[in-house]
């Protein structure tokens, strides 16, 4: 991993992944997402939800509540996260509720900022810091 996000209380972003499937009449059903998150002594494990969304920006699945626990940086904690069987066409998007209103923070999600679609950050009302929008 090469990097990772978290951000300040009294924000509210979703981050995460676009997944690139194609061909775009690819069909299929998520059953569940890894993700790896990092602790820092400002951060403290903390309640998530994973939403999916097709390449429409629609929702089209929600995760049960998870904790994104973490080892201490820069050692991280793998974080298996069940989906109750999502289909999906074609590309679609995975993104981590971070909405924070105090702190401390949640732990960081570590990814590799080398690799295309790379955490997309969606902030309401300002569009995203990557290609997604979602309002």
């Amino acid at each position: 991993m090469t990097d990772g996000t978290s951000i300040n209380a009294g924000f509210n972003i979703k981050i995460g992944n676009y997944f690139p499937v194609t061909p775009t009449t690819t069909t299929g059903v998520i059953k569940s997402f890894d993700m790896y998150f990092s602790a820092t002594s400002s951060s403290s494990a903390q309640s998530c939800i994973l939403y999916i969304y097709n390449a429409a920006h629609t929702q089209i699945g929600v995760s049960a509540p998870f904790v994104n626990t973490a080892a201490t940086y820069p050692s991280g904690t793998w974080v298996n996260v069940p989906i109750a069987d999502v289909a999906y066409t074609g590309p679609f998007y995975a993104l981590i509720d971070y909405n924070i209103t105090a702190l401390p923070v949640k732990n960081f999600l570590l990814y590799d900022e080398l690799l295309l679609n790379h955490c997309h950050q969606v902030l309401p009302g300002r569009g995203t810091t990557e290609h997604l929008l979602l309002q």
